[in-house]
């Protein structure tokens, strides 16, 4: 009997065998498991020695973005006394933390963003108190679980096993970089699954919850309002605006719990263009302008020239701008958030952490796509690769260094993005086969007017804040007294016997800020308090160190010495200095006698000083 011949053609995938192929889904796990094996490996080899080589190469500053987010909410004043980056509505969550962490800790913090580097190592490190340190664990569970959680639902349909995905998920260098750093994009992330998963939900509930999620992600991090070009391209324009209403409320509400008010969006957009503008090594990081100057970077170790400190930053936000667009005419949904991840990244630099991102992306690509082909395979691949916890480790040094993974992940980057600009291509030559005459969707002007708000959004934000930085911003909250302790000159106690006292809260010094670009009339007001003994008038002294003598010689000179004479409890003390812009020290000294309280234990009493105002006069003429 003759046997026939069967014909055996290649499948479209990576094997003959159309049964034992991988899956996406498969081939990503294998992947995270083996890298994940090496690094183990090579650890134990160091024996944790490359652990640093992983991760930021601050050894002692583990959780920064979280711990210092925390500090930065003391004083209410997170962009006026910390420059902090974040929108207000994080800062608004870091204060919730701050209000659980006990008066006796926190009343140890110092209040100035350099003063707070230095408490790393310290007792006052909020990595060694248990209060901090169980908020950070309980950080940690939260983004894990909502991770994990959203893994599942953003594969359900797909199928493999959804607890090796999720290990995988967990384990994945982006997340494992974020946890490093405590950063709350992390907590973004479910919250931009969510809106993706359920924004057209046939239920209204998790509609309106998915608009109020994107609200809340784009409050703590900004760029995940991005996704909300997903509701235009839905034509479903009144969830558009309830976004835009909900994200109006989560960037204006929080600001009226800090002391900063309205004017806090201002200081907030001077620091993101101050941030952007002054990196001292531009080439480290993963947005577009990076890139560039990566590349520069590396033409000018050739060439002696200086391409790597060029300014980018304008082609990275037109660059953002286009691929929203690209989104537009994708025809599956991996492919519009791959589009608009993108835009995220080239907007502005970013860190490690931001390749938690491409796991969502790269989810929707297992769910929508069951196996690989010759069209598909390229942008997996491109996905795939930098979420990967690849064993790779950068120099031994103590500053930000470039490793063989940035440059394949910015590859990478490049890669997807002629991808995306050749999927746009094609989705447009459907669109005009299928109808010549009109369009498919009906909204071109939506796209271009798109393209305009992010480009001038993010190019004539920096302008608008140089012309309106003046508009007679109430700068009343710029001032404190710091808790320093004062030095009373010559106070004894009632047996004659020298003493040293200190002023009760606050004193020592007021801090003063000026956050306009040019020199201002600060007035300087408060009430003296009780506890003074007052037989006779004493003196209070404003000193104002010299800080341009005090640069140029190493020793901050006096001036601007004032003697106020204070000779009744409930005083209304008044002092005036012109402030350059940043901050300036006054220090105060106070030579009168506090009343004493207890004899036999010769303590002396306390002084209190209420309804501190700092207030502008407005700026200060120039004079020839």
């Amino acid at each position: 009997m003759m046997q026939q011949k069967v014909k055996t053609t290649r499948a479209p995938g990576l094997r003959l065998d159309k049964n034992r192929r991988l899956t996406p889904m498969q081939i990503y796990c294998w992947a995270t498991v083996v890298c994940l094996a090496v690094l183990l490996l090579a650890l134990l080899a160091s024996r944790g020695a490359l652990l640093h080589r992983f991760f930021f190469y601050d050894v002692t500053d583990t959780g920064m973005d979280f711990f210092h987010s925390i500090e930065y909410t003391r004083g209410r004043m997170p962009y006026g006394q910390f420059d902090t980056l974040y929108p207000p509505l994080a800062n608004l969550f870091f204060y919730v933390l701050y209000l659980l962490v006990p008066k006796t800790q926190s009343a140890t913090w110092t209040e100035s963003f350099i003063s707070s580097l230095n408490m790393k190592g310290t007792e006052r490190d909020l990595r060694l108190q248990q209060a901090t340190m169980m908020l950070f664990i309980v950080f940690v569970i939260v983004v894990v679980l909502g991770i994990v959680s959203m893994t599942e639902r953003l594969t359900r349909s797909c199928g493999g096993r959804k607890e090796l995905l999720a290990f995988c998920a967990v384990f994945s260098y982006g997340v494992l970089y974020g946890l490093e750093r405590g950063n709350i994009l992390l907590l973004c992330w479910p919250l931009m699954a969510f809106f993706i998963l359920y924004r057209n939900s046939e239920n209204p509930l998790l509609r309106e919850l998915a608009c109020l999620a994107l609200a809340i992600a784009a409050g703590f991090k900004l760029y995940p309002a991005f996704l909300g070009v997903l509701l235009l391209r839905d034509k479903n324009y009144l969830a558009a605006v309830r976004t835009v209403l909900y994200g109006v409320v989560c960037l204006c509400f929080p600001l009226f719990f800090f002391n900063e008010g309205l004017f806090g969006l201002t200081l907030w957009f001077r620091v993101l263009f101050d941030f952007s503008g002054s990196r001292g090594e531009p080439w480290i990081g993963n947005g577009f302008s990076n890139i560039l100057a990566e590349a520069g970077h590396a033409v000018d170790k050739l060439l002696g020239t200086q391409l790597g400190y060029g300014s980018y930053a304008l082609l990275g936000i037109v660059l953002a701008a286009v691929l929203l667009v690209c989104s537009f005419f994708m025809d599956k949904e991996w492919k519009r958030i791959t589009a608009i991840i993108l835009a995220m990244l080239m907007f502005q630099s970013q860190y490690d952490y931001v390749w938690c991102l491409f796991l969502i992306p790269l989810f929707l690509f297992m769910e929508q796509e069951r196996e690989l082909r010759r069209d598909n395979v390229l942008p997996y691949l491109a996905l795939m690769v930098p979420v990967l916890p690849l064993p790779m480790f950068r120099r031994d040094q103590w500053e930000p260094s470039f490793v063989p993974r940035n440059t394949i992940c910015h590859a990478m980057l490049l890669l997807l993005i002629v991808w995306c600009f050749v999927q746009t291509v094609q989705g447009v030559r459907v669109r005009c086969a299928e109808k010549p005459v009109k369009p498919a969707h009906g909204h071109p002007a939506a796209t271009v007017l798109l393209a305009v708000c992010v480009a001038v959004a993010g190019v004539g934000g920096q302008q608008l804040w140089q012309h309106t930085h003046n508009w007679g911003f109430d700068y009343s909250y710029n001032g404190r007294l710091d808790a320093e302790g004062i030095r009373q000159k010559d106070v004894q106690d009632s047996d004659g016997n020298p003493v040293e006292v200190t002023w009760s809260g606050r004193g020592a010094y007021i801090m003063i800020y000026n956050h306009a670009p040019f020199t201002q009339r600060m007035t300087v007001t408060f009430q003296t308090g009780y506890g003074m003994d007052l037989k006779r008038a004493y003196t209070m002294t404003f000193e104002l160190p010299n800080q341009k003598k005090a640069a140029d010689t190493g020793e901050a000179q006096k001036l601007n010495t004032t003697d106020i004479k204070i000779d009744h409890e409930g005083q209304t003390v008044c002092y005036t200095v012109d402030v350059a812009p940043g901050q300036t020290q006054i220090d105060v000294s106070y030579d009168g006698p506090m009343a004493v309280y207890d004899a036999s234990s010769r303590k002396s009493g306390t002084f209190t000083v209420t309804n501190l105002v700092v207030a502008s006069e407005g700026a200060v003429e120039e004079t020839e």
